[in-house]
């Protein structure tokens, strides 16, 4: 049984190394911009992918693209120095590749600026600098994923958030119907926030507990 476990991990090793270099050596990932437009456009997102797209294959497979550019009328703009979009191994044999649907994947964001939407006409926009963040198992089909997040905020107060959060988009408007965050755990400089919350129809309602530590108002 040992003889024929180590044969059987050996000769999938092969496998895995075959189709490795394969992908090295017969696909050029900077060809799949155009698919990679299309998938995102498919749920409401504008890409513009200016840099070099390279292959990434442990701990998962993947393409890193640098310099990307991206807006979503309902969601953020921006730009990003690195994006990581990879799955794992085992989802990558359940993609349909005649679908433009996104498969749920993990995202890495280094180094971006990033504008939040309005949410209300008139409202005070929100920027975040200096954004790095670790998306694991993405969707917006209401599955929950994780987010990890540091950025810059306002005037440079410092951000860090973790969270378990869902999105469900509406696929005919492209906007996102609902948004729950659970696990919530953020601080803005000396302030700790922890709780969750449920936001619907764009973030004009929202209902859910937060707690903060004490901290001095004026001086955040």
């Amino acid at each position: 049984v040992i003889t024929w476990l180590l044969r059987a991990v050996a000769s999938l090793l092969v496998i895995i190394a075959i189709g490795v270099g394969y992908l090295l050596l017969a696909v050029d990932p900077n060809d799949l911009k155009p698919e990679i437009k299309n998938a995102a456009a498919s749920q409401g997102l504008e890409l513009s992918l200016d840099g070099n797209l390279s292959w990434q294959f442990l701990p998962q497979i993947g393409v890193v693209i640098e310099q990307v550019e991206f807006a979503h009328s309902t969601v953020a703009s921006g730009k990003v120095s690195e994006l990581s979009l990879s799955v794992s191994w085992t989802e990558l044999f359940n993609i349909d590749l005649s679908s433009n649907q996104l498969p749920e994947a993990s995202i890495a964001i280094s180094d971006a600026t990033i504008l939040l939407a309005e949410l209300a006409p008139n409202t005070f926009p929100v920027q975040f600098k200096r954004f790095n963040a670790r998306v694991n198992d993405f969707s917006l089909t209401g599955e929950r994923f994780s987010v990890e997040a540091s950025a810059q905020v306002f005037s440079g107060l410092a951000l860090e958030l973790d969270a378990a959060v869902a999105l469900q988009l509406n696929t005919n408007t492209g906007l996102i119907e609902q948004v729950t965050v659970t696990d919530l755990n953020a601080s803005i400089d000396g302030m700790e926030l922890s709780g969750q919350f449920n936001a619907e129809n764009n973030f004009v309602t929202a209902q859910g507990t937060l707690r903060s530590n004490r901290f001095d108002l004026q001086q955040l």
